[in-house]
């Protein structure tokens, strides 16, 4: 799924216009992983303050960037067969959350293999809705009332309960400020899947969309055993997997001004795919184009054969060049700059040494301001 197609169903779970019908819940205790409660609710029943705090959570699900805390998944072909996990979540989701032991089931899977590092309380949370697919015209305007398709699906989150601060909280019907009661209250999702995808605007059975809020924990346990998929390569591992390739496929020319050629191009082709809605996956030719402008030798060109003959890793253009900030590093200094100041710098030979040289105006000094040497005296 792209950005706009996650927005499109991120709409579909507004407040005002919640495609959702039913919600089931197993609230799980301790590392004992003992089940508290359980209910399935018909979600229009339900109070209109209570709607808008779920409504809070299913928005969070999709929330992120593709790539990052956003994973498109695909199941192995071995898993879309009857007894397979790709079979079990449509099941689940044809269901409508109305069979209770194959909902059970589901809750048990995650219960055993979701693994948390506080060992604490946490809410399973499974909603099922109907999205009636809008057509959209040769402009891109929605017409409303000429939808084609319904996408059916369900959505599962995993949200920590924690206990709430103690304090002094006022009270109007008193008029006094009281003790707060401590009060185990849902946090937001940590972990989500939708399922199946919403891939060119359609129901897309073969792939889920996976929300992971901390990238240090990324559940491979849970994915391998509800969908049965591998996760793909952590953001910031692309980061470092990508710049070990820049680095050996260009050796001593592996300079400054490389670098920054390198981030230039890699922002330019995010910034294309974000506008046409590809996917952000770089494509052999894509780098083959970039290194060739920083004078890669054919041994560069061997190695970016191998590196995408390797089957196991995946980059986006979003993960190894950030858009917002680029980071200089030395072993005894680290400088985030605006990309946008990227023509600007430069390094030169000082004294022997190479010096990263930063034009810089208004510059201040824990809070002093600094005359600079050049300002002509008055």
């Amino acid at each position: 799924m792209n950005k706009d197609e996650i927005k499109e169903i991120q709409k579909a779970l507004k407040k005002d216009r919640c495609t959702i019908s039913k919600i089931a819940e197993c609230y799980v205790g301790g590392k004992e992983k003992k089940t508290i409660h359980k209910s399935v609710l018909n979600f229009i029943s339900l109070k209109e303050e209570e709607v808008f705090k779920y409504c809070d959570l299913f928005k969070k699900a999709l929330s992120g960037k593709v790539g990052k805390t956003l994973l498109n998944l695909e199941f192995p072909l071995n898993e879309e067969v009857n007894d397979g996990k790709q079979a079990f979540m449509l099941k689940l989701r044809d269901s409508e959350l109305r069979n209770k032991e194959l909902l059970d089931d589901y809750f048990e899977m995650i219960k055993s293999n979701y693994i948390t590092s506080s060992g604490g309380n946490y809410l399973i949370l499974v909603a099922f809705g109907s999205y009636d697919i809008p057509k959209k015209g040769t402009d891109g305007i929605e017409m409303e009332d000429a939808s084609q398709y319904v996408y059916n699906y369900v959505l599962t989150m995993i949200c920590p309960v924690a206990l709430n601060k103690p304090g002094l909280c006022y009270s109007e019907r008193d008029d006094e400020f009281i003790d707060k009661i401590q009060d185990w209250m849902v946090q937001m999702p940590e972990t989500a899947i939708l399922f199946p995808a919403f891939n060119d605007r359609n129901t897309d059975i073969h792939s889920c969309l996976y929300y992971n809020k901390k990238s240090k924990e990324p559940h491979e346990e849970l994915v391998a055993s509800l969908l049965g998929c591998e996760l793909p390569t952590e953001a910031e591992s692309q980061k470092e997997i990508f710049a070990d390739f820049v680095e050996n496929a260009l050796g001593r020319n592996c300079d400054f001004e490389a670098a920054k050629i390198i981030h230039e191009e890699l922002i330019g082709i995010a910034a294309e795919k974000d506008v046409s809605g590809e996917t952000q996956e770089l494509t052999k030719q894509e780098v083959r184009s970039i290194m060739s402008k920083v004078g890669a030798d054919q041994s560069g060109f061997d190695q970016i054969d191998e590196m995408f003959d390797r089957k196991d890793v995946t980059l986006l253009a979003s993960n190894v060049a950030d858009s917002k900030k680029l980071v200089i590093e030395s072993e005894d200094i680290k400088i985030s700059v605006d990309p946008s100041w990227i023509n600007v710098l430069d390094t030169k030979i000082i004294d022997g040494r190479e010096c990263l040289c930063i034009p810089l105006s208004g510059m201040k000094v824990n809070g002093i301001s600094i005359k600079g040497k050049c300002v002509e005296e008055r």
